[in-house]
């Protein structure tokens, strides 16, 4: 975005572009949380269509009315085994994986094949330390927990 500022009185105002980043976060919290989340301003990038797609496969309902998406939750502990489809998305990959791992059902998380040779070593750890099934091929990755409380540590 540019903008052009001339010498005089500055009056008014400029939106600032919404952050991919913060999106997936806060349809991913939406999602989780109980009831109804409205959240507005979210970015209707790839990435984040990604993101959308994802959550809807894991059984959150997601409904977009023009800048404003509206979520409602879901226990994802009773999702059962589904493809995720990240298309060309590290970020949603890599934030699904472990909402994935909340069942006890399998789930293949699968996308552009240049995401799929991406190096996913810190969780392929996590779910060997735990006892979570993870596989990583040409296809897809396919993880299985059920991931239960307690304490998770990754690199980051």
């Amino acid at each position: 975005m540019n903008v052009t500022i001339h010498p005089g009185r500055a009056v008014g105002s400029v939106a600032a572009p919404p952050s991919k980043s913060m999106a997936h976060r806060a349809l991913i919290c939406a999602a989780l949380a109980k009831g109804e989340s409205r959240i507005a301003g979210i970015s209707d990038c790839e990435d984040v269509q990604a993101t959308l797609d994802c959550l809807r496969a894991l059984g959150a309902e997601c409904k977009i009315y023009n800048d404003i998406v509206i979520v409602k939750g879901v226990d994802l502990t009773q999702s059962r085994g589904t493809a995720l489809h990240c298309r060309e998305s590290g970020s949603t990959m890599r934030f699904m994986l472990p909402l994935c791992l909340l069942s006890g059902n399998p789930n293949t998380l699968i996308g552009a094949p240049s995401l799929l040779h991406r190096p996913m070593t810190p969780y392929q750890t996590l779910c060997q330390e735990h006892g979570f099934y993870f596989e990583q091929g040409e296809k897809g990755i396919v993880v299985e927990g059920p991931m239960k409380a307690g304490e998770y540590t990754l690199p980051g």
